[in-house]
């Protein structure tokens, strides 16, 4: 994931550091842009980012290297497969965000059991949100700047490059939640700002969806208190899991139970 923090930082030079602005006045109207300086300070902005994104390539290529040397007994998947997968986990990963249960330690890849319906909401969730980022960049630059730092931060990770046998993995979104909070804190902010007279409404509903998330997360923590329940749990919330049919088994067996 930190392969992409090239991109994390022009994202934030764009907001909130507006790095790429460069303000004048102009008969008194206030702040315009110069575009005679716009290039140069674009091109800037770029190369200062060069030497992070030659770390960046190199971290990949030995990360990569490695992780398939590791797993080179795992026969590679169709890349249409690792496509439509990488596509619907981007829409997992950010209701999980919203709402995070059903969480497992693994999750088996799906291979090409996904239904098509699955792949084209999927697509259609992404364009739509892509599309109103972009379109609200300048009214509201936080989504422009949160939505693509989700997008791109999950890209050395999604899964079009093959490095194992899970289908999408919750610890890949640590750096990535990042960017779809700030864009839900600062979107919640404009909406409480607009609607004051509603600031009770606002606050109730904060406290209960706290509570909530609070008590999503003692329920998870509590299926980590031995690697029994962690596999049951896997086993109950997927479908096909060999991985952990494989290790609740390994565990019977120390015990003496098979």
């Amino acid at each position: 994931m930190l392969a992409s923090a090239p991109v994390i930082l022009l994202l934030l030079d764009y907001w909130p550091l507006r790095r790429f602005e460069q303000p004048s006045l102009s008969k008194g109207k206030g702040r315009i842009l110069k575009s005679r300086n716009q290039r140069g300070v674009t091109r800037r902005l770029f190369l200062e980012k060069i030497p992070l994104l030659v770390l960046s390539g190199g971290c990949c290529v030995i990360t990569f290297i490695l992780q398939k040397r590791a797993t080179g007994a795992i026969p590679p998947l169709p890349f249409l497969w690792r496509v439509q997968n990488a596509l619907v986990s981007y829409v997992i990963y950010a209701w999980k965000t919203l709402w995070p249960t059903g969480l497992a330690v693994f999750y088996p890849h799906p291979n090409n059991a996904l239904p098509i319906w699955e792949v084209i909401l999927a697509i259609g969730f992404l364009l739509a949100i892509t599309a109103a980022a972009i379109v609200l960049r300048r009214e509201r630059p936080y989504l422009f700047t949160g939505w693509f730092w989700y997008l791109g931060t999950l890209v050395p990770v999604i899964g079009l490059v093959q490095v194992g046998e899970q289908g999408h993995a919750d610890r890949y979104t640590y750096l990535p939640h990042i960017g779809l909070f700030l864009l839900v804190v600062w979107l919640v902010a404009d909406v409480a700002a607009v609607r004051q007279s509603r600031s009770r409404f606002a606050v109730a509903t904060a406290v209960i969806i706290i509570v909530a998330l609070a008590w999503t997360a003692f329920i998870q923590t509590s299926y980590w208190r031995n690697s029994e329940i962690l596999w049951t749990h896997a086993l109950a919330v997927t479908s096909d899991n060999d991985f952990a049919h494989n290790n609740l088994g390994y565990l019977c067996v120390e015990r003496g139970e098979l």
